[in-house]
């Protein structure tokens, strides 16, 4: 037992800290409610409007709080105790989880009591979501943070797997309403892992007023070569890439002619390979460079997409979405590590939230794309020209990199002759 925890911890080095174990444990119970509770909501949209445009739309009014809260949440995390923060969010996610569970269970739940229950959802992701990222360096060393970032990405996929899969029957076995309910109590798990951690936090103890601190994390972000293309990268991946998702419902119902256990099944396909994906950067990130991972991923991604825009048969689908899911997982994961990487620590909870704007605040634009794309030219259709769209930016990223790497040499030339004089 001792060499097999041995050996795990060699493979994966973030499991070396009981406070990642903690925090590991109680993310994996929550994100399974969360996804349980994705596939729900995402068919509960569907019955109330039975339109792919609402998808789209209310997927949309789920992020929006990020354009405009996320910034100022990161200014918040840099000044602020971390833990403190995720026990407030996690605590307002669940109420909101039940409120919704109960409102389904007795018949009262309306197209507006959703978009007010979904708009404050996102504003409490609005600051969880750079609060999460930036907690990692409080409980892991820098040196292993690639690990952990490839973990959380494998819980976040495992409920991908497990939720999908146990939301199709549990969704007819129970009904909606329950599904909702058991996502609310699955936020204790995180909040009890929460409570139990014990951290000294990195806290930016200079005062700055909010938007002086937010402008200059924006300047820093912007001005750094690698960082700026990468969260760009990860803005047009809410927008081109991860906005897909948000038409499986429709495939589902008019390409496959199927129900809610076949969306499971298809959306666990999805996130089986994103799973392995996870796995591999957590494990074998160091023994590769992350622009190799990012195209690859990309690539893969790219011609499964692409592929499965064509199929008409489930299994073949389900096998298209696995590579899809892998390929996705590789490249945003990549992406993420690097910029973790890369920060200073003065400015990683700010930059956190300008990744939380990137790839949270822009997806409303893609979710609106494609629902309108899909309700004139079909789901198929907007999922070619969305990835016909990703092949062409991925071409100009590739590029501006090589330019912006170029100028930034140029510019450290004369510094680094006046330093040899």
């Amino acid at each position: 037992m001792l060499k097999l925890l041995e050996k795990l911890q060699k493979t994966f080095p973030a499991f070396k800290y009981r406070n990642y174990r903690l925090y590991f444990t109680g993310q994996l119970i929550s994100y399974t409610g969360s996804w349980l509770h994705g596939v729900a909501y995402g068919w509960l949209v569907y019955q109330l409007t039975h339109s792919a445009f609402w998808l789209g739309a209310i997927s949309a009014l789920s992020a929006s709080p990020v354009l405009f809260f996320s910034l100022f949440g990161g200014f918040l995390v840099d000044k602020l105790n971390r833990k403190k923060i995720l026990i407030c969010t996690q605590t307002s996610s669940l109420i909101l989880a039940a409120t919704l569970g109960i409102l389904v269970i007795t018949h009262t739940i309306t197209l507006p009591i959703l978009m007010l229950i979904t708009l404050l959802s996102g504003i409490t992701d609005s600051l969880d979501g750079p609060a999460s990222q930036a907690f990692l360096i409080d409980i892991i060393q820098k040196d292993d943070l690639h690990s952990a970032i490839g973990l959380n990405s494998a819980i976040f996929n495992t409920g991908r797997v497990v939720g999908p899969a146990a939301a199709g029957f549990l969704i007819a076995l129970a009904g909606m309403g329950n599904i909702f309910l058991i996502n609310a109590l699955s936020f204790l798990a995180i909040l009890i892992s929460l409570c139990l951690i014990e951290v000294n936090p990195l806290i930016n103890r200079k005062k700055d007023k909010p938007l002086k601190a937010i402008k200059e994390g924006i300047a820093y972000a912007s001005s750094h070569p690698s960082i700026s293309l990468l969260l760009l990268t990860a803005g047009m991946g809410a927008i081109l890439c991860f906005s897909q998702a948000t038409m499986m419902p429709v495939l589902v119902a008019k390409v496959f002619s199927g129900n809610a256990q076949t969306l499971g099944f298809l959306l666990s396909s999805t996130g089986v390979g994103a799973l392995v994906g996870s796995l591999i950067i957590s494990s074998r990130y160091k023994k590769a460079k992350a622009k190799k991972f990012i195209m690859i991923g990309s690539a893969l991604f790219m011609a499964a997409t692409f592929a499965f825009s064509f199929a008409a048969n489930i299994y073949l689908a389900s096998i298209l979405l696995f590579f899809a899911g892998l390929g996705l997982t590789i490249q945003f994961s990549s992406v993420y590590t690097t910029i973790q990487k890369l920060v200073h620590e003065d400015f990683r909870g700010r930059v956190s939230s300008i990744y939380s704007l990137m790839f949270i605040g822009l997806s409303p634009i893609g979710n609106i794309l494609i629902g309108s794309i899909s309700s004139v030219f079909g789901p198929q259709m907007a999922i070619r020209v969305f990835t016909v769209l990703i092949f062409l930016y991925g071409i100009g990223a590739y590029y501006l990199h090589k330019y912006r790497l170029q100028k930034h040499a140029e510019s450290l030339q004369p510094t680094v002759a006046l330093a040899e004089q």
